[in-house]
């Protein structure tokens, strides 16, 4: 799945996870209610983890904050995503 940021700071803030109030829901069982936040800060996508069963891993190695790169792998349980 692609996960296409607005790099431009129209957003500020992303919620993910499984929960219907998160901006992007997913179905999995393997995403926590409350899995990731991002947010828009200085013309950067910093992720942070909030504190998920399941872990979160950007590029293969598990992360609970760091900045986001056009180009990473994003994964939230058994749920994969491309950053755009």
């Amino acid at each position: 799945m692609l996960l296409a940021l607005d790099w431009n700071g129209g957003n500020q803030e992303l919620l993910l996870g499984r929960h219907h109030r998160c901006d992007l829901v997913f179905s999995n069982l393997n995403v926590s209610r409350r899995h990731a936040r991002l947010v828009f800060r200085d013309g950067s996508w910093i992720l942070h983890d909030l504190e998920s069963t399941n872990g979160t891993f950007v590029s293969g190695i598990h992360v609970r904050r760091c900045e986001l790169h056009p180009g990473d792998r994003l994964v939230l349980g058994d749920e994969a995503l491309r950053v755009d």
